[in-house]
């Protein structure tokens, strides 16, 4: 199997026609997808996804319960006289549109969008302060990216041309209550059903997976579902050095595996960074600064052996890492915006004027249900969708089927409405991991993750403080050992970034910073934009 990307270089709106490719559209209506959907029980994909989304919209179904689709995907229905663009949940696929000269172009390449536009000051401040852009929009002023959750329209209407967006879900948690042993008891459940979806799929098409491993409870997990049902993997762990401690802990998740073809360890170095410049640029150019090629480099090597690429990560989202304490206590979007600012934030916001970014944080966040959903949907939609969904998109890739179980809205919805303190620390999930999980496999526990074995969480409040106290012990009496950032002082940055072009073009002045004190990828990021846009 190997699925093709069938969406267009551009699809075009004018008062008089929509284009695709320059191909003048009629009175014919045509349907494009990406991605997959579940249903009942089935992923479909390619043809069976093209057929089935097809023949919901002849129905009416379509844009009316898009709400129940289950699945990573992105539809785009263009007719005569309007373009719909249908995002899942997340907004997994990045998809870009710009309005000029009375004309909309759509594109998932923004260089097909970005002749004569110039920096957008609010986006190139939260790059500079977070590592990212915020809601639609992106580095490039006047190109915007379609919403997660939205059904967006671009219609023609007496000679005027309007992109409207309605969203169809709003990602909110309930914090139910009940017995701690019925949340278990339906947390597995769900899970062999949704994981059983995944492996059934991938037997049945026998496929390889690509398989990033950090040795963390969601890839660690992944990985030993699959190995569970025979399914042959390529792994690939990254990380600092051979002492780094997600490369420690994945070698020796490796080592318990029978069905891996092979594992590729990559160190962060000058040697490594000298290679993301010679992969081709993607579209998290414009609005993050995470280099996802960082994930492609092995891939590359086995690209004729792999068929499906599975990430076993959700940014610990999914599983109530998010959560703190102190955010019970939030009564204002004050609270939250100094919480982001003092734990969310690069380290460059801590240096540059906050102002700016406070202004923007609270464009941003939703208080309609309360302080901790208003971070909550910031966090998904903004950080997690830029830094953890999109680590794992890059475009223009037709060669593999991307595949992610953690983000099955079945799994989203019961963790959802599950009681604070379940989610507090992960309780839940690292709980149900040694009760259940892996009872059959009890040396999966006994691997540390972040110098710690997997045990019982009794209370997530214990749980949360107790290591950071023991930490504090261990530095003052000098036993703490140092980790190295995850950009290292080994890259050689001024190879990379023309620091004198970058403080022109931001406005801000690199010059007074330490090279050793700040994460620079997000800069990279803008200064090969500015690049590209310049041979454009």
């Amino acid at each position: 199997m190997t699925p093709q990307n069938p969406f267009p270089e551009s699809i075009e709106i004018t008062f008089s026609s929509v284009s695709v490719n320059e191909n003048i559209m009629a009175d014919e209506i045509t349907i494009i997808c990406r991605g997959y959907i579940i249903n009942e029980g089935n992923i479909l994909v390619e043809q069976e996804l093209h057929q089935f989304i097809t023949q919901k919209y002849k129905e009416n179904w379509l844009l009316g319960n898009v709400k129940e689709l289950n699945g990573i995907f992105q539809i785009v229905v263009i007719t005569p006289n309007e373009v719909v663009v249908i995002n899942d949940r997340y907004g997994f696929y990045p998809l870009f549109y710009t309005e000029k000269s009375n004309r909309v172009i759509i594109s998932q390449n923004f260089r097909k969008l970005c002749n004569g536009i110039h920096y957008n000051s609010d986006a190139l401040t939260d790059m500079c302060d977070l590592g990212y852009v915020m809601g639609k929009e992106t580095l490039l002023e006047g190109v915007n990216e379609f919403s997660p959750h939205a059904i967006s329209r671009i219609t023609r209407k007496k000679e005027k041309i309007t992109v409207d967006e309605s969203s169809y879900w709003q990602m909110q948690h309930l914090f139910g209550s009940g017995k701690i042993r019925t949340y278990e008891e339906q947390f597995v459940e769900l899970w062999n059903t949704v994981i059983g979806n995944y492996t059934r799929f991938l037997k049945k098409n026998e496929g390889i997976c690509y398989l990033p491993l950090s040795g963390g409870l969601d890839s660690r997990l992944l990985a030993y579902e699959l190995d569970k049902k025979a399914i042959p993997m390529h792994l690939m762990s990254l990380g600092h050095s051979e002492e780094n401690y997600d490369i420690k802990a994945a070698l020796k998740v490796a080592s318990l595996l029978k069905n891996k073809q092979g594992h590729f360890l990559q160190y962060n170095a000058s040697q490594m960074f000298a290679r993301v410049l010679s992969t081709p640029e993607h579209a998290n150019r414009i609005t993050c600064g995470y280099l996802s090629e960082l994930f492609f480099y092995y891939f590359e090597n086995i690209i004729d052996h792999t068929h499906f690429f599975m990430p076993g990560h959700s940014g610990d989202f999914l599983t109530g890492s998010h959560l703190r304490n102190r955010m019970r206590k939030w009564k204002s979007v004050d609270e939250v915006i100094d919480y982001i600012l003092r734990f969310k934030s690069t380290r460059l916001a801590k240096q540059l004027n906050t102002e700016k970014l406070k202004e923007r944080l609270t464009e941003n966040i939703s208080m309609d249900e309360g302080a901790i959903n208003g971070f909550i949907r910031w966090d998904m939609e903004n950080r997690q969708r830029r830094y953890i969904v999109r680590s794992c998109i890059t475009e223009d890739r037709s060669d593999y089927l991307l595949l992610l179980p953690y983000f099955d809205n079945r799994l989203m919805d019961f963790f959802l409405s599950l009681p604070f303190e379940l989610l507090l620390n992960q309780r839940l999930f690292v709980n149900c991991n040694l009760k259940y999980l892996y009872k059959d496999n009890p040396a999966m526990i006994q691997i540390e993750r972040d110098r710690r074995k997997l045990r019982k969480i009794r209370n997530g409040y214990w749980a949360e403080y107790y290591p950071k106290a023991k930490g504090i012990i261990r530095d003052k009496m000098g036993l703490k050992q140092k980790r190295l950032d995850f950009w290292s002082t080994e890259v050689e940055w001024q190879k990379y970034i023309d620091f004198s072009q970058l403080s022109s073009v931001s406005g801000i002045d690199f010059d007074k910073f330490q090279l050793d004190q700040l994460n620079f990828s997000f800069l990279y990021n803008i200064n090969q934009l500015n690049a590209e846009i310049e041979t454009l």
